[in-house]
């Protein structure tokens, strides 16, 4: 019962403020130029925060609106695919400023 009363407290309190963020769910395509494809839908990344690869990836879409990628909802050779990429992706922009 406590434990509800706190998750119910907990969710009020952060769903308005965003900080649980929408997971990424179902087949999401990563194509070049900062965008992925989940499903029908195409999303304009800004920034893909690598800080907590062993778990998840953050990808920014605006600065109020991020999608999580979770590990687990990936195969492990594919999740390892996408972090190269990624990484690619933020060395080629550092050598372009």
């Amino acid at each position: 019962m406590a434990s509800s009363v706190c998750f119910i407290l907990l969710w009020t309190y952060c769903r308005p403020s965003r900080l649980l963020h929408q997971s990424l769910l179902g087949e999401t395509r990563f194509v070049p130029e900062q965008r992925l494809i989940e499903g029908h839908r195409l999303i304009a990344y800004q920034h893909a925060d690598l800080s907590y690869a062993p778990l998840v990836l953050i990808f920014t879409e605006t600065k109020r609106k991020k999608w999580l990628l979770w590990r687990d909802a990936c195969q492990d050779r594919e999740y390892r695919q996408l972090l190269v990429l990624l990484k690619r992706e933020q060395q080629g922009s550092r050598y372009a400023r």
